[in-house]
């Protein structure tokens, strides 16, 4: 009988794709293992016809978030749970298309889109633009930037490209910068985290 595993996720499209990505590698590595993917939701999630403010304010993912880090044994669980949180704040952003556009160009650009561009898309100054975005995503444009960029290039450690091409693809300025930005982020370079994949 295999030994299984439930691995939590949350559900959207990114978070499921990264899960299999995952899981995949872990078949590879034991395949006496089977494992069951499980959909986490916080009450935020659930109730989808009220704001926030009316189900306990913005409080309620913070408690139940923390609650999830504090049980969370990896860097990656803890990287998905504050990642969902941050993006589950972006349900609260329907009337300001502005940012929801900005989010969009982000995510499609793979956080490679410089905040100048940006303001030029989209026809604003950078002081009130950074406010509406801080406002209501969380962080600035630059770092929330820097983690889709981030996860981009996470997507690609996998691949046969060298850590060069991966690096010079995501637009860094030099593998110096690319070494910086993924020390930052998980406390190692490009090569020591690899060696784990």
């Amino acid at each position: 009988m295999k030994n299984k595993f439930i691995v939590g996720t949350r559900g959207s499209l990114l978070a499921l794709r990264q899960t299999n990505i995952v899981i995949n590698k872990l078949k590879e590595l034991y395949s006496d293992i089977s494992f069951e993917i499980k959909i986490i939701k916080t009450t935020g999630d659930i109730i989808l016809d009220k704001t926030l403010d009316k189900i306990g304010g913005k409080g309620i993912f913070i408690n139940e978030i923390e609650e999830k880090l504090s049980v969370a044994s990896t860097d990656k669980q803890r990287i998905k749970i504050v990642e969902y949180f941050l993006l589950t704040q972006l349900k609260d952003i329907k009337t300001d298309k502005l940012i929801i556009e900005a989010v969009k160009l982000i995510y499609q650009t793979k956080g490679t889109i410089r905040v100048k561009e940006l303001n030029e898309k989209l026809c604003i100054s950078q002081s009130p633009f950074e406010k509406r975005f801080r406002k209501i995503v969380g962080t600035t444009p630059k770092k929330f930037s820097s983690i889709i960029r981030f996860n981009a290039v996470l997507d690609k450690l996998n691949d046969t490209k060298s850590l060069t091409e991966i690096c010079y693809e995501n637009n860094f300025f030099d593998q110096a910068h690319f070494i910086k930005d993924f020390k930052h982020f998980t406390g190692q370079t490009p090569e020591e985290f690899k060696r784990f994949l």
